[in-house]
């Protein structure tokens, strides 16, 4: 990215440090340690009917994997002008294909995903949405 001036990447460089911080602040103390951070999966997408590779593969990047008690959490971090509920269908696909990828790589099911909201306000904010339900498995079951 190219800036138009100093003054505008100094600013850029304060809000992403700010976002950060808020962000650190707001992780609880005994979040569990990551399994994976900006992780490449790739896997071929199969038919979920027949079983059939579709001789197409799907790659993704999956922001944080986290270690929680009852298994693997998935989150992606996005980032925001202002405060609102992430965009639901959009984010579900992203992490139906998160989860999918997921359970082609490990032995292990993931137990949650995420969407984390870093909000760019002036006094930055960060929201956990939990993105789990049924609708889901359809789509990401191997």
């Amino acid at each position: 990215m190219v800036f138009e001036s100093v003054a505008e990447d100094q600013a850029s460089q304060r809000q992403a440090v700010d976002l950060v911080a808020a962000y650190l602040r707001t992780v609880p103390a005994d979040e569990p340690k990551p399994l994976a951070v900006e992780v490449s999966v790739e896997a071929p997408l199969v038919d979920p009917t027949t079983g059939e590779d579709l001789g197409i593969p799907m790659l993704g990047i999956m922001d944080l994997v986290l270690d929680e008690e009852a298994g693997p959490l998935i989150a992606d971090f996005k980032t925001a002008a202002r405060s609102s509920e992430p965009l639901e269908i959009s984010h579900e696909v992203q992490l139906s294909c998160y989860a999918y990828l997921f359970r082609r790589a490990s032995p292990i099911q993931e137990v949650g995903l995420e969407i984390r909201s870093l909000v760019k306000t002036k006094a930055p904010k960060v929201h956990f949405h939990p993105a789990r339900n049924e609708r889901h498995f359809g789509r990401c079951s191997p």
